[in-house]
């Protein structure tokens, strides 16, 4: 799919844009439908691994002790799962672009490992700092944190860039961009409804939607991922 938008940065932060919700959720599921087997697969990979690592605490904490079985956990989810998750991101582009998609390339993720990890470090530091007053700047900042993760991929953006250039962007239409968010977590509740086997579609599907609304409102740089 080709792209008009501007590439500059700058250029995407000064002008203003339309989020189309339904057109989003559309391509979402055509990047899905292109290749549902890999999307599904991986996302089972990845809820196996969430399970694994989330009862971590419960099935050491007899032989480590339970606070030392929880720093574990936790040190894996901060180090292990921001380009795991990324992968995702990175499957969706190749899908969007109309490339080939191979296993391999949803572990491209830790090509960008140091930028996500401490992205996803800081970027949950600064909410939960902000949630603390009130709520609203957490909330705030977490939906102005939603193209992140895109960012640092197709940008090679160090955290704090990728930060404030998706907060900068994100805010000129912060209501909207938070109403997709709500239609995308609404997706996911439904697929966790069905015995959360229907996570299997709705989360590449959602990744997906995400990924079309990166190229509209930002515009992908890369032609190869």
């Amino acid at each position: 799919m080709q792209d008009k938008r501007p590439k500059n940065l700058q250029s995407v932060i000064n002008e203003n844009y339309t989020v189309k919700i339904g057109d989003y959720i559309s391509r979402g599921w055509e990047i899905f439908k292109q290749n549902p087997g890999l999307l599904i697969g991986y996302v089972a990979i990845l809820v196996v691994i969430s399970s694994v690592v989330f009862g971590m605490p419960f099935a050491l904490q007899r032989t480590i002790g339970p606070e030392l079985a929880q720093s574990i956990s936790s040190l894996i989810n901060i180090i292990v799962f921001p380009p795991l998750w990324a992968g995702l991101f990175i499957g969706c582009f190749i899908l969007h672009k109309g490339q080939q998609l191979q296993f391999n390339n949803f572990f491209s993720g830790f090509q960008y490992f140091a930028q996500l990890v401490i992205a996803s470090l800081v970027s949950a530091i600064l909410i939960a700092i902000g949630s603390i007053f009130c709520l609203v700047p957490g909330i705030y900042l977490a939906i102005g944190y939603s193209f992140m993760i895109p960012l640092v991929i197709d940008r090679n953006l160090n955290f704090w860039d990728a930060m404030e250039a998706s907060r900068k962007i994100v805010t000129k239409q912060w209501f909207s961009v938070f109403a997709f968010l709500i239609v995308i977590g609404l997706i996911n509740t439904a697929g966790a409804l069905v015995c959360g086997v229907g996570l299997l579609v709705t989360i590449p599907l959602t990744y997906g939607a995400m990924v079309a609304a990166y190229d509209d409102i930002i515009g992908i740089q890369k032609t190869r991922f």
